[in-house]
């Protein structure tokens, strides 16, 4: 007979997992969708002279507050357990204890908890992730957001080189292949998108090529654009693979627990984005992207423009909470075939919003350049098995883990 527990979880995981597909979708939408919103001169008969919403430091700093908000769970767990030490309550521990918020926080021998000024620490995986997500922010302005959604796929790659040369790890051959199987995929997502930008559709214009005006003129989403956007959002993964590894470094040393890294890392990223405002005020005639006062009078200006940032935050908050606990109710396998399945999503959403077309040849190489990724990534984290050449042992197999995109 089912436990309380195993019943629980039987209806928690699936709605977890499609808490990651949506959120994990609306994420990329709604940053896109801003970057699509004209916030200035919106009713000029000159286009050159409306202005769209590029401002990487507002977006940057959504992200922020919606790691913070991590802090409200903490909180009340908190407040929770001390009402409940306060009654002097004696009880028995059931088995739904170990599914409590806190249950990974517990100090092991080998691990001592992070406080004081060691949770300074924490500074260095947020440094990491801040710049990633800039890059990524800026890599979302210059491509389609599906090719940006699926560029992020090389993540398993670099996660999976990081933890070579870093973790000291092992990958055995058909991981090997597996992550050169997913760079060909980047390799062709990357060049579907340069070369079908050029192809008129049936209406005449170009897939791709919506003309995005910007404070400098208007400019369309040309090839060089583009490759400039999946560069970008390629390098993104480097840093996005640095932070991954550098909390996995400190989380081997030290106990604390999921939510609180992510909290933590908000606040250690936004007082980084406070430590470079000087820097970028004195430089606000340099680029758009630093003009500040103007992106804050963009953001709180349009009601659609505060509506976006509102649903973007949430749904960054959720996904981080739905991802923190698929991967404690399952394991990081099936939050990497969430991810997967949310690109698919992604991907479906931008096309019904008629931001992409789906034009011959050009989508054909993207889908199996995406094709290419999901297989490489799922045979590297073992949820395909990789063809019988390639197989290692099964007592030496456990040795080595996946890693989750």
């Amino acid at each position: 007979m089912e436990s309380q527990a195993q019943k629980r979880s039987r209806f928690l995981v699936p709605a977890l997992v499609a808490g990651i597909i949506i959120f994990g979708a609306s994420n990329s939408l709604f940053a896109k969708y801003q970057d699509n919103l004209c916030v200035e001169n919106c009713n000029d008969a000159d286009p050159t002279q409306r202005h769209h919403f590029e401002q990487p430091f507002w977006q940057a700093l959504q992200m922020c507050v919606a790691e913070l908000l991590c802090f409200i769970p903490i909180a009340v767990d908190y407040l929770w357990k001390k009402r409940e030490n306060s009654t002097g309550a004696i009880r028995l521990p059931t088995s739904d204890d170990d599914d409590s918020l806190n249950a990974d926080d517990k100090t092991t021998p080998s691990r001592i908890p992070l406080r004081g000024w060691k949770i300074f620490i924490m500074w260095i995986p947020a440094f990491f992730d801040l710049t990633g997500t800039v890059l990524m922010l800026l890599g979302l302005m210059y491509t389609p957001v599906s090719l940006y959604q699926m560029t992020r796929g090389a993540l398993v790659a670099s996660v999976g080189v990081f933890s070579v040369v870093f973790l000291k790890r092992k990958l055995w051959l058909y991981q090997t292949l597996s992550l050169v199987t997913v760079m060909i995929g980047i390799f062709l997502v990357g060049l579907s998108g340069a070369l079908r930008v050029d192809f008129p559709h049936a209406e005449g214009g170009s897939l791709l090529s919506v003309h995005k005006v910007t404070a400098m003129g208007t400019e369309s989403l040309d090839e060089v654009t583009i490759i400039i956007g999946v560069m970008l959002t390629l390098t993104a993964q480097l840093f996005s693979a640095a932070q991954f590894i550098s909390e996995e470094k400190i989380m081997m040393v030290y106990s604390l627990n999921a939510l609180e890294v992510v909290a933590w890392e908000g606040v250690f990223e936004t007082l980084t984005l406070v430590l470079v405002l000087p820097f970028i005020v004195t430089h606000k005639s340099a680029s758009p992207f630093f003009d500040l006062a103007s992106g804050w009078q963009q953001l709180t200006s349009s009601p659609a423009m505060i509506w976006s940032a509102v649903g973007l935050i949430i749904s960054v908050s959720f996904f981080n909470s739905s991802g923190l606990a698929v991967t404690k109710e399952t394991s990081a396998m099936v939050r990497s075939t969430a991810d997967i399945c949310r690109t698919i999503a992604t991907w479906f959403v931008s096309l019904m919003l008629g931001w992409e077309y789906l034009v011959w040849p050009w989508t054909l190489m993207q889908v199996t350049g995406f094709a290419l990724v999901v297989y490489g990534t799922l045979v590297f984290n073992g949820i395909i098995s990789p063809p019988s050449a390639f197989r290692p042992s099964p007592a030496s197999s456990d040795d080595v883990e996946g890693v989750s995109s």
